[in-house]
């Protein structure tokens, strides 16, 4: 039977064994409360999803006050009944409708079955607040306020996926049953360009309770994460963001430079750098890497006769994956304002000695 917990419509309490039967059939019913001083909800349905018959004509909601009839409610595709939320906890029943049938609780025939359900003084708080990558495994982490002097904790998640022409999400059970302040979720590559999003259990239980049954729960309820549209693969590393260089001479020294990455769920281990050339002739070389290390800089040598060139820079993770490239376009390679005379002719100084070092030529007028 579909569980309708949600943040205030809470489950508080259900049954969902075998031993409860009608003619042999087994049954399940659940308890919701809406918010604190709202309605009560109760449900009933067949164990077997496929069976058709209609089990209003099995059962009725019994009070002190009388018998309430099952009914078909919008947003509930199981029979229900609306009651007030302070009815007596102990003197809700399901009863039978009548005597051609039987109704059984494990060996014992019983004309009713009590509704057994908890009371509580505030909701439980739920907060998280997960981003979601392809090719990823999450560590998801939320903080739970059970209040009233419970303990707390998540018990199951599921994954709702669809693809942007979809319509219906498609719902996969991830964990259930299990007590946990924090879980490991991996989305696979599949996932990229989905809308996704997660469904959180979570029980509140009494201060004294043993651990030994996760239904002995106070209070049900379900968190569903928002709708988000998973837009990266994050077994791929960021890019750097730009990349920049000092003043192009032919010839002469550049220093490249580009932004460090900061990747959430990557550690990036280095950076390669590669450069390509304009020829005279206005053909582009192929590129050559220039540098791979952890540095965000990297002092080139131009080669001399240059037109323009390129330089791109990829960031690379442990696992040896690289970015996408960032590429700083066709850059124009200046020529020396600096003549000098060779066999009677003037000709660009490409370079300028200085001592032992080549430095770049340059003259500005004031």
């Amino acid at each position: 039977m579909r569980c309708y917990a949600m943040e205030k419509l809470t489950c508080v309490g259900r049954y969902t064994g075998i031993a409860l039967r009608l003619d042999g059939k087994s049954f399940h019913y659940a308890a919701y409360r809406d918010g604190l001083t709202e309605n009560l909800y109760i449900t009933v349905g067949w164990a077997d999803e496929a069976e058709t018959a209609d089990i209003r004509s099995y059962v009725t909601l019994q009070l002190d006050s009388g018998t309430v009839p099952f009914d078909v409610m919008e947003g509930w595709d199981t029979p229900v009944c609306r009651i007030p939320w302070d009815t007596e906890e102990d003197r809700v029943f399901i009863a039978k409708k009548g005597s051609w049938f039987t109704m059984t609780s494990g060996a014992i025939e019983t004309d009713v079955i009590r509704v057994y359900q908890r009371r509580f003084e505030s909701l439980p708080v739920f907060v998280m607040e997960p981003v979601l990558y392809a090719g990823y495994t999450h560590t998801l982490t939320w903080e739970l306020t059970p209040g009233d002097g419970r303990t707390g904790w998540v018990t199951g998640v599921n994954l709702r996926q669809r693809k942007p022409d979809e319509t219906d999400f498609t719902e996969q059970t991830l964990a259930e049953n299990k007590r946990m302040t924090s879980c490991r979720v991996t989305l696979g590559e599949e996932v990229l360009g989905s809308d996704v999003c997660l469904v959180m259990e979570y029980r509140t239980f009494p201060a004294d309770w043993d651990g030994s049954d996760t239904e002995d729960f106070v209070t049900l309820n379900r968190y569903v994460t928002p709708v988000q549209r998973v837009s990266r693969n994050a077994a791929i590393p960021l890019a750097p963001a730009q990349i920049g260089t000092t003043l192009l001479i032919d010839g002469g020294k550049v220093t490249v430079s580009w932004t460090a990455v900061d990747d959430p769920v990557n550690t990036i281990e280095a950076y390669r750098l590669e450069r390509a050339g304009k020829e005279k002739d206005g053909s582009l070389s192929g590129y050559s890497i220039l540098y791979s290390g952890a540095s965000d800089r990297f002092r080139d040598t131009l080669p001399e006769g240059l037109e323009g060139v390129r330089y791109r820079v990829c960031a690379v993770n442990t696992a040896g994956t690289a970015s996408p490239w960032t590429d700083s376009g066709l850059l124009e390679v200046a020529k020396s304002n600096i003549y000098v005379g060779v066999n009677g002719k003037w000709i660009r100084a490409a370079a300028v000695q200085i001592g032992s070092r080549k430095a770049s030529p340059m003259a500005v007028v004031m």
